[in-house]
């Protein structure tokens, strides 16, 4: 599990990155989940089109 804390303040081409990460664990048979923690701006960010591929497969939980 890889918790990156100050999510919002991340660069969107880093976010992207995240996507081959988590495939190159799954082909090596493991599985790698991702928890992103922000301000509600990373909602935001997460649903602009160069991120559909991230914000699309996330869960998004308000505390």
């Amino acid at each position: 599990m890889l918790f990156l804390d100050e999510a919002h303040d991340i660069h969107p081409s880093t976010l992207v990155k995240i996507k081959p990460l988590i495939e190159l664990v799954r082909q090596n048979a493991c599985t790698l989940f991702v928890v992103l923690l922000g301000h509600p701006k990373l909602e935001n960010d997460l649903r602009q089109p160069s991120l559909e591929e991230i914000g699309a497969r996330t869960n998004i939980f308000s505390l």
